[in-house]
C-alpha cells in the first residue's frame, strides 16, 4: 500500500511540475 500510495503522490507531483512548465513557457512565449 505504501508503494502504491508514494507513486501516486510521485504522479501527481510530476503532473503539477509539467502544467506549471508549460504555463511558464505560454508566459515567456507571450512576453516574446
Amino acid at each position: 500500500m505504501g508503494g502504491m500510495v508514494n507513486a501516486g503522490v510521485l504522479v501527481l507531483a510530476l503532473a503539477l511540475v509539467a502544467v506549471a512548465a508549460v504555463l511558464l513557457a505560454v508566459r515567456l512565449g507571450r512576453l516574446k
